[in-house]
């Protein structure tokens, strides 16, 4: 699996909370299997929104929450040419 950001996130910091958020894209090629012998290769973008609060006692910011918000796509929407039989694993 391969990943990266799209874009820089995004931080908004309001007194002592903050939100960043982040799209991600994931490549995924997933090993054949005996229940999945022939997989197939996908895409993930994925948003990425994490929460955090301030913490004064530990001088420090705490995560407080994250969620994923997942889109599948398939290789070729974000690879215009690709062909799944030229990935050997």
């Amino acid at each position: 699996m391969t990943w990266y950001a799209l874009v820089p996130p995004t931080v908004q910091v309001k007194g002592t909370t903050a939100v960043v958020k982040a799209p991600l894209q994931f490549v995924v090629f997933p090993f054949p299997t005996s229940s999945n012998p022939h997989p197939t290769e996908l895409v993930l973008n994925v948003t990425e929104i994490l929460y955090y609060q301030y913490n004064a006692t530990a001088a420090a910011w705490q995560i407080t929450s994250e969620y994923w918000i997942v889109h599948p796509i398939p290789v070729s929407a974000v690879a215009p040419g690709y062909s799944p039989g030229q990935y050997s694993g």
